[in-house]
């Protein structure tokens, strides 16, 4: 069934006349781990764009651009007050633009963080579960802490099902943001 479904809507896209297609690389950068560690800021992005374009590259993937960092508080895809306003990362996608650098925003699709209250309040409803009733598929990172490197963290995010209509339109208002933003793309 998966096959019959990929060949009628994802092989026929012909992604060799996709701008990403013809890049060679992209330099992927975390700005915000989830236990709070900011490496760059929005207002940096124009400094990476030109050592990436030193180097040949003239695609940024950011990541943990968004509320609470990478892996933490989805599908809040709104910037994080810590690392700019929204203005200053439209600016700044803008200005990487001009230099010939595209940025593409990192975001996932159906993973949601069930620390939230939003989870707690409404997301958990749309959990896709397993035979039992439980979340499925749940899944969690940690990055620079002790407690992840020795693998002891608790999972964090959990798939939902935007086939429910009310997180269908809660996923693609918060997908909005991406392209308002000025970002040439998601990954």
């Amino acid at each position: 069934m998966h096959r019959a479904w990929f060949e009628e809507n994802i092989a026929r896209v012909d992604k060799r006349s996709s701008w990403l297609a013809k890049e060679d690389a992209w330099q992927s950068t975390i700005l915000l781990f989830p236990e709070g560690s900011v490496t760059h800021r929005f207002a940096d992005l124009p400094r990476m764009a030109d050592a990436a374009l030193r180097r040949g590259i003239r695609v940024l993937q950011v990541l943990g651009w968004d509320r609470g960092g990478i892996d933490r508080d989805y599908p809040h895809y709104e910037p994080d007050p810590r690392l700019g306003t929204p203005e200053e990362l439209a600016g700044a996608i803008e200005e990487c633009r001009r230099k010939g650098v595209r940025i593409l925003l990192f975001a996932n699709l159906h993973w949601v963080n069930l620390e939230t209250d939003w989870y707690r309040k409404e997301l958990h409803r749309y959990d896709v579960k397993d035979p039992r009733g439980l979340p499925s598929n749940s899944m969690g990172w940690e990055y620079t802490t002790l407690l992840g490197l020795a693998e002891l963290c608790e999972h964090r995010m959990v798939q939902t099902n935007p086939a429910h209509p009310r997180m269908k339109r809660i996923l693609l208002a918060q997908l909005a943001n991406l392209p308002r933003l000025g970002a040439a793309g998601a990954q």
